[in-house]
């Protein structure tokens, strides 16, 4: 049976740091323990959007801490093309990558996100556990 943890982050001002993600809509400050009985993560799903004007970039997803028995792993996320004034932009959305990444069951996980081109951000990722 598959287990998905999502964390969100809204309104960041994204660098080409990483910074951890750690709420989840209205909650915040979640730490994530990989869940009981998993032994991997089977796929991740990232999206991003941004209301700036003119903001373009590239987006970066890396899933780092204890749990990872390989350790780090960093993904390509979406990347937002913003509108000239008063223009529509174009983004990605979504991006959705299978994985087989060996996790331990109790340790901790961390998801991060970073650009390319400082902007301000949302973003959320989900991550499927099996």
């Amino acid at each position: 049976m598959a287990i998905v943890v999502l964390r969100t982050s809204s309104a960041l001002s994204a660098t080409t740091s990483f910074q951890s993600m750690t709420s989840q809509f209205a909650s915040s400050g979640l730490s994530l323990v990989v869940p009981s009985n998993v032994s991997q993560i089977s796929s991740i799903s990232m999206g991003m959007s941004t209301d700036a004007v003119e903001a373009d970039t590239c987006s970066g997803f890396k899933l780092t801490g204890t749990a990872l028995q390989e350790g780090d792993a960093v993904f390509m996320g979406p990347s937002i093309t913003g509108p000239a004034s008063g223009g529509t932009g174009v983004t990605q959305g979504n991006v959705q990558t299978k994985t087989a990444l060996g996790v331990t069951s109790g340790n901790t996980l961390d998801i991060q996100v970073a650009v390319t081109t400082a902007a301000v951000i949302d973003a959320v990722c989900e991550i499927q556990f099996e």
